[in-house]
């Protein structure tokens, strides 16, 4: 029967699902006490669907089917609702989007999440000297940004990211010898 499923019968599949308040986070599918199934908000659209790898590439590209889990169970308890609804409800329309059209979103969300994680750690030492090895992870989150955004692709981005990593291993280790050399310095 799943096999047969189309887009329209996942998507009223999940709104049933989601008028039903059936929608729960932490596991794919399970039995209340009451017998009534509960599922997450991705396998809301169809039985066939009980990890991410198995939803439909006609519903949505598999870097997004693997994020849905993670945001749902990421979420407040009292968001489950209206995340389910609103994800649904774009499900019922972006079936006109094209490979191109997910490719931008794609690379949208990848640009947004450097930028908001760089925001966050940027804060988390705001008030304190940076640390001496921010600049080069910085300029490496900063690069991986516009390799995404000037289309150079995927692979110029993650020399990036392997740049930004290495800085950060390179701050650990210096950080370690410095804890070290302080240590031996103070036993004299």
């Amino acid at each position: 029967m799943a096999a047969n499923l189309t887009i329209t019968d996942r998507i009223n599949l999940a709104r049933k699902y989601h008028a039903d308040g059936a929608i729960i986070q932490g596991k794919w599918r399970m039995n209340a006490a009451s017998g009534r199934e509960l599922v997450c908000a991705l396998a809301a659209f169809g039985p066939d669907i009980n990890a991410s790898g198995d939803c439909p590439a006609d519903l949505m590209p598999l870097w997004l089917a693997a994020l849905v889990p993670a945001i749902d169970d990421g979420i407040a308890p009292h968001r489950v609702a209206w995340f389910s609804g609103e994800l649904i409800e774009r499900a019922a329309r972006w079936h006109v989007l094209d490979a191109a059209a997910w490719s931008r979103i794609n690379t949208g969300f990848l640009v947004a999440t450097v930028e908001q994680a760089m925001a966050h750690a940027t804060k988390a030492h705001q008030g304190q000297p940076a640390p001496d090895y921010w600049p080069k992870v910085t300029a490496a989150c900063e690069q991986v940004c516009a390799a995404l955004k000037s289309g150079r692709g995927l692979a110029e981005a993650a020399a990036a990211a392997e740049a930004a990593e290495a800085a950060a291993r390179a701050a650990e280790a210096a950080a370690r010898a410095a804890a070290w050399a302080a240590r031996a310095a103070a036993a004299r």
